[in-house]
């Protein structure tokens, strides 16, 4: 018999790398995933991911519906479907998630934000794809950029 152990990786997170694999679980209620660092998800390149089983994501779908409660119209709800393989994993997932306008906003307003930290690249692809969305006629950009002079305006009165 051989008392050859597993071989560790170096360096400051060798053990942690070894304690981080995927538990084999597509549930997408023990999906996991979290951002850990000085500032949060608002650092940049200064944060500890832990992608264990998280989705890689790969493709979305969202659409606006009527929301009914107990045969009442309840407002605009929006839904939107994620889907991707599950990271160490082959499984692949789909996770719903229904939100008001509240949170369609805060999705938008942190992917924004996102994009000016990121900086000229993905500025570039989002000019490009509002680009390809205005032409399609599938995005008003006049309506968005009303709402950005908005809000220039707003925090030009404080």
């Amino acid at each position: 018999m051989s008392n050859r152990r597993k071989p560790r990786r170096s360096g400051p997170y060798g053990h942690l790398y070894d304690q981080i694999q995927s538990t084999g679980n597509a549930d997408p209620r023990r999906l996991g995933g979290s951002i850990a660092g000085p500032g949060g998800p608002h650092d940049q390149g200064a944060v500890v991911l832990d992608m264990t089983d998280c989705v890689l994501l790969d493709a979305m779908d969202v659409c606006t519906v009527d929301s009914v409660r107990d045969g009442r119209s309840n407002g605009q709800m929006i839904y939107m479907t994620l889907q991707g393989r599950v990271n160490k994993t082959t499984d692949r997932t789909q996770i719903g998630y229904a939100f008001g306008p509240d949170g369609a906003a805060s999705l938008i307003t942190e992917l924004l934000a996102l994009a000016d930290r990121h900086g000229a690249e993905l500025l570039d692809d989002l000019t490009r794809r509002l680009t390809e969305l205005h032409q399609g006629k599938h995005l008003d950009l006049h309506w968005l950029r009303a709402a950005i002079d908005n809000a220039i305006t707003s925090t030009e009165e404080i």
